[in-house]
C-alpha cells in the first residue's frame, strides 16, 4: 500500500511526467501480467495437474516501477519545498515518504513473524546418514519421502541419493511417469495391505521416511503394512526399510531377481548421467532372463557384451518387461557368462549444451566493454583527438637592453 501511494503521489509533479508515466506503463504491463497468471492455468512437464504460475516476478516489476516514479518525483522536491510557504502539500509528501519507507519495514516483520518453520536451511542430504550412504552405494535404492498435511492430503518424493539438488526440477521426467505411483502410495498410506510394497520395491525403493513436521496418523498405518519394518524414529522422522530385492538394477529369472550394481556415482550426481550406467559380470544362466536397467525407458539406452579388451561382441536385444517393472528399460541377458556394459547415449543433448555453451560465450564477449584507440592526425586542427597536441606557442621575442 506504501509503494502504490508513494507511486500515485508521483503523478503530482508534472514538469517530471513523462519519465513517471513511462514507470506507470511498465507498472501496468506487470500488472497486467500478474492478473493474467492468477487466472490461466497451465500444466508442467513434470506434472499432470494444472496449475497457476506464480505472480512474483511480475509483482517484483509493478514494485520497482513504483520506485523508480517515486523516486524521480522526489528529485529536487527538497529545494522546491524550502523556497515556499507552509501549505497543505508539505505535510501530505511528510505522509507519503513516511508510509513509503515503512512499507519495506513493516513487510519485512510481518514475514519473519509467520515465515517460522516455512523457510529454512535445508542440510545437503534429505535421508538419515547410514541411507546416504546405501543410497550411494552399487546397489543405488531410492527413497520414498511421506508428507501428510493438515487435511488428510499425502504428499510424496521419489529421492535419488542423498536427495534433490539445483537442477533437478529442471530435468524432471514426465507427469505420465507419476501416474503409475501414484496409486502404489495411496494404497500404502491407506493400509489395504495390497501389492504396493512390492510395486515401490520394482521402483528401486529400499526406504519409507515420513518426514518431519508431518502427520504422525500414517505412523500405525505403515507400521500394519505388510513388507515394511520400522528401522528408526529420531528428531521427527520415522524410517522404514521396504522389504525384498530393492536393488534399482536387476537381473530377472522366471519370478527371481539377482540385485546388480551400478557404476557408483558422486554425492549430487544423476546416475543417468553416469557413463557406463552398468559395468558387470552376467553369471551364465538359462535363456530369458531380462536385464532391468530401473531407469525410465529411452532410445537412448546401449547394452553390450564385451571381451577382455573391451570390444564390442555382442548387442543385447533391448525388450519391455512385465509386470510392475514395465515402466523401466530392460534387455534380453546373454545366455553364457560375460562382461556387460550398459550405457545411455545423450547425443542430442550434449549438443544442445554445448550450443547453449557457445550461445553463452557469444553473449558473454559481446558484453564486454571495449576500448577504442586511434591515432590523432597531428596535421588536422579539427581533429578533436589531437586537441592535447595543438598547443599555441607565442613567439618569442629578443630584447636588447643598451
Amino acid at each position: 500500500a506504501g509503494l502504490i501511494l508513494a507511486g500515485f503521489a508521483a503523478l503530482l509533479r508534472r514538469n517530471r511526467a513523462p519519465y513517471i508515466l513511462a514507470c506507470w506503463a511498465v507498472a501496468g504491463s506487470a500488472l497486467v501480467v500478474g492478473v493474467l497468471q492468477t487466472i490461466i492455468s497451465v500444466t508442467p512437464i513434470d506434472s499432470v495437474t494444472a496449475i497457476r504460475t506464480w505472480p512474483g516476478g511480475a509483482t517484483l516489476v509493478l514494485s520497482a516501477a513504483l520506485i523508480v516514479a517515486a523516486s524521480i518525483a522526489t528529485d529536487g522536491l527538497r529545494e522546491r519545498m524550502v523556497g515556499v510557504s507552509f501549505n497543505i502539500g508539505q505535510p501530505f509528501i511528510v505522509f507519503v515518504v513516511v508510509v513509503a519507507v515503512f512499507a519495506p519495514v513493516l513487510s519485512a516483520v510481518y514475514w519473519f513473524s509467520v515465515a517460522d518453520g516455512l523457510l529454512r536451511k535445508a542440510p545437503f542430504a534429505a535421508v538419515p546418514a547410514f541411507v546416504e550412504a546405501d543410497a550411494l552405494g552399487g546397489q543405488a535404492p531410492r527413497t520414498l519421502v511421506l508428507r501428510q498435511d493438515r487435511d488428510g492430503a499425502v504428499q510424496y518424493t521419489l529421492v535419488n541419493g542423498a536427495g534433490p539438488s539445483l537442477g533437478d526440477a529442471d530435468a524432471a521426467p514426465p507427469g505420465e511417469v507419476w501416474a503409475a505411483i501414484d496409486p502404489l502410495v495411496a494404497g500404502l498410506a491407506s493400509g489395504r495391505g495390497g501389492d504396493e510394497v512390492a510395486g515401490l520395491a520394482g521402483y528401486g525403493v529400499r526406504y519409507v521416511l515420513l518426514a518431519a513436521g508431518t502427520s504422525k496418523s500414517l505412523i500405525p498405518v505403515l507400521d500394519g503394512e505388510p513388507g515394511l519394518r520400522r528401522l528408526a524414529s529420531a528428531s521427527g522422522e520415522v524410517l522404514w526399510r521396504v522389504a525384498g530385492v530393492t536393488s534399482r538394477a536387476r537381473l530377472v529369472t522366471d519370478t527371481t531377481a539377482t540385485p546388480l550394481d551400478v557404476v557408483v556415482a558422486p554425492a549430487g550426481a544423476a546416475w543417468v548421467g553416469i557413463d557406463p550406467y552398468l559395468d558387470q559380470v552376467i553369471a551364465s544362466g538359462p535363456v530369458g532372463r531380462e536385464l532391468i536397467v530401473g531407469a525410465m525407458a529411452a532410445p537412448g539406452w546401449r547394452a553390450t557384451v564385451v571381451s577382455e579388451d573391451g570390444s564390442p561382441q555382442q548387442v543385447l536385444e533391448s525388450q519391455v518387461p512385465t509386470g510392475q517393472l514395465g515402466w523401466s528399460q530392460g534387455f534380453t541377458a546373454p545366455a553364457g557368462s560375460g562382461q556387460v556394459v550398459i550405457s545411455f547415449d545423450q547425443g542430442q543433448r550434449t549438443l544442445w549444451l554445448w550450443l547453449q555453451f557457445a550461445v553463452l560465450f557469444v553473449l558473454v564477449v559481446l558484453a564486454l566493454p571495449s576500448r577504442q584507440r586511434r591515432d590523432p592526425d597531428p596535421d588536422d586542427p579539427d581533429d578533436p583527438d589531437d586537441q592535447a597536441t595543438n598547443v599555441d606557442i607565442a613567439p618569442q621575442s629578443n630584447v636588447i637592453i643598451r
